[in-house]
């Protein structure tokens, strides 16, 4: 049969598909896929992962994974202000606020976009409940450490990134949310971008 012609079979503790095909390998107990020169792998391990080639188990994902990201954006002319843009983002785990960035792809005139990052605690007991008119507080209590942007009139049309100041409000609740609004804007800028990086604590 074809099938048969197709599969090389197994060679010592190597099972090959094909002889130049890829492996199966039983290195200790630990199954392994090899390609077919034998010089690259993923191992399959029941459990925990040991190495840079082990490939993880959804569980072991779940219960490990411990950071994410929170991320809005506004494509086109900065135009708003005093809104809240693009909706809210849940905080998926209990986390620490490890740093925030903004950039804009074009700068704009001089003066300061400012924006601003608020979190609210809706109340939500068990599956089917619902919360509204949730109140947003700024993280920034201090608001003069809000992220801002400076612009300038002879490079308004470069890009700008910023690391911004740590927020006094760093301690986050898996369930809470966040929303982003632009506080300041000025003519000319474009294209903000705005990532939250979290720590699972």
């Amino acid at each position: 049969m074809d099938l048969y012609k197709k599969i090389r079979g197994i060679v010592g503790n190597t099972f090959q598909l094909q002889k130049d095909g890829a492996q199966l390998k039983n290195n200790a107990g630990v199954l392994e896929s090899r390609n077919a020169n034998d010089d690259g792998y993923a191992v399959f391990r029941a459990g925990t992962p040991v190495g840079e080639d082990d490939v993880v188990i959804k569980s072991y994902v779940r219960t490990n994974i411990n950071s994410a990201i929170i991320q809005w954006s506004i494509i086109g002319p900065v135009s708003s202000t005093g809104i809240t843009i693009d909706g809210l983002r849940f905080v998926p785990f209990n986390s620490d606020i490890e740093a925030i960035y903004v950039s804009l792809a074009e700068r704009g005139n001089t003066g300061n976009t400012i924006i601003d990052i608020n979190k609210g605690s809706p109340t939500l007991a068990s599956p089917g409940d619902f919360d509204t008119n949730v109140a947003l507080n700024s993280i920034y209590t201090t608001q003069a450490n809000r992220p801002t942007l400076p612009g300038n009139n002879p490079t308004s049309g470069q890009n700008l990134i910023l690391w911004s100041l740590q927020p006094d409000i760093t301690s986050l609740n898996q369930g809470e949310v966040l929303s982003f609004d632009v506080d300041q804007k000025v003519s000319g800028a474009r294209d903000l971008t705005c990532i939250v990086f979290l720590k699972k604590v």
